[in-house]
């Protein structure tokens, strides 16, 4: 059995909160206009329709799959699909706190943009 992640496997992980809300590093996010979450090949991603709901009442503008060239750029690979998540001028705190600990909860690829 493969060690990785601390020297602990994944079966070990998954029984642990070891993956973490992502709230360690969330300052860095701040300022973002957009946040896209990266959706693995055949994966069916639990809970989007709540999350979809939360952020629209918080004005952000949410596409899956996303079609963007900026987010196809970023894709790991051509079989992933992308959540887009987007503001005019930034995300709300609490929106990208929402969405960020969604991606993280279900450990799946994310990044972000913030304008110069």
């Amino acid at each position: 059995m493969m060690r990785r992640w601390g020297g602990k496997n994944e079966s070990e992980l998954r029984n642990t909160s070891n993956r973490g809300t992502g709230d360690d590093h969330l300052f860095q996010l701040v300022g973002a206009n957009r946040l896209s979450i990266f959706i693995p090949p055949d994966s069916k991603i639990k809970g989007y329709a709540d999350l979809l709901e939360k952020l629209e009442s918080f004005g952000c503008i949410v596409t899956y799959p996303s079609k963007s060239p900026e987010v196809l750029r970023e894709l790991p690979s051509r079989l992933y699909k992308a959540i887009n998540i987007e503001a005019e001028k930034e995300l709300d705190y609490k929106a990208l706190q929402l969405a960020h600990r969604w991606a993280h909860k279900r450990n799946l690829l994310h990044s972000f943009f913030i304008p110069l």
